[in-house]
C-alpha cells in the first residue's frame, strides 16, 4: 500500500456523481417459521389488490409484501418476541374451495373478514369482489390471530430446481433442469408423516425454508428437486390485540 501522497493523484479525473444515489438492496428476509400469531394489517390497503380468472369467475387477491406489510404484532410464545415486528410475505384471495367433511366452498378472505367482524353486530354479505375488498380495507390496520403455516410441492408440470455443487460439494446454486419435471410429491410443516413433512435444520430446530427431496426421502429418492417453501395463514379468529 502507498500513501495518499504517493499516488500521483490529483483533481484533473472527473467522476460523475449521481444527484440521487439509491439505497443498497437489503437481503432478503427469511420466512416467518409456522406457528400462531397476532398480526397487523397495512395501516393502507388501496394498493393491496389484483384480480385473476379462475374456474368460479373472476376473483380479487390481496397481496402483502415489503411496500404493504402485513407484520407479526405478537409471536407465536414459543418463539419469545423472535418474530415481533417482521414482515410476511403471502397473498389471501377469495377464492372458494371444499372445506370440512361436507365439503362447503369457502374462501381464505372470507375466514378472515368473518373473524374480523367477529364483535360487529351487522355482518356484510360477501357476494361480489368488491364488497370483498370494501370489508377488508375496511380493517386496515386492524389485528387478527392466525395459524401461520408452510407447504412445498414438486409440480409435476414444471421444470425442476435441482442444486449445483463445487467440487467439495457445496451448494452454489439452484438452477432450472430443462426437460426434467416434478414428482407431484406435497410436504408442509403440520404433516405427522415424516416423508410429507418439511425437514427441520438440526441445529436450530426451524424448518428449512428450500430443501432437496432426498433430504426427506434418502439419497435414493428418484427426484432430485430442491423445493422452495411457502407460507398459508388459516384458523383466523378475533383478537382485542392482548
Amino acid at each position: 500500500m502507498s500513501k495518499l501522497e504517493a499516488l500521483g493523484i490529483g483533481e484533473e479525473e472527473q467522476i460523475e456523481m449521481p444527484e440521487e444515489i439509491p439505497e443498497e438492496r437489503e437481503g432478503r428476509q427469511p420466512l416467518v417459521q409456522p406457528g400462531v400469531f397476532t398480526f397487523k394489517l397495512p395501516d393502507d390497503m388501496s394498493n393491496v389488490w389484483g384480480v385473476f380468472d379462475s374456474k368460479k369467475g373472476k376473483r380479487i387477491y390481496a397481496s402483502f409484501n415489503k411496500e404493504n406489510a402485513l407484520t407479526v404484532h405478537k409471536s407465536d410464545p414459543k418463539y419469545e418476541g423472535y418474530f415481533d415486528g417482521w414482515v410476511v410475505n403471502l397473498l389471501i384471495n377469495n377464492l372458494e374451495y371444499p372445506r370440512g367433511p361436507e365439503r362447503i366452498e369457502v374462501a381464505d378472505m372470507t375466514y378472515l373478514i368473518k373473524a374480523l367482524e367477529a364483535k360487529e353486530e351487522k355482518k356484510t354479505k360477501l357476494t361480489t369482489n368488491k364488497a370483498f375488498a370494501e370489508t377488508l380495507s375496511k380493517f386496515a390496520g386492524g389485528l387478527f390471530v392466525a395459524e401461520l403455516t408452510w407447504n412445498a410441492y414438486c409440480n409435476p408440470n414444471k421444470d425442476i430446481y435441482m442444486n449445483i455443487r463445487d467440487d467439495e460439494g457445496k451448494v452454489i446454486k439452484a438452477e432450472v433442469q430443462e426437460g426434467n419435471v416434478g414428482c407431484g410429491a406435497s410436504y408442509n410443516s403440520y404433516s405427522r408423516d415424516p416423508l410429507k413433512a418439511i425437514p427441520v435444520d438440526g441445529e436450530t430446530g426451524f424448518f428449512l425454508e428450500r430443501f432437496e427431496e432426498t433430504e426427506v426421502h434418502g439419497e435414493d429418492y428418484g427426484c432430485p428437486a430442491v423445493l422452495f417453501c411457502n407460507a398459508r395463514l388459516g384458523r383466523f379468529k378475533w383478537t382485542d390485540g392482548e
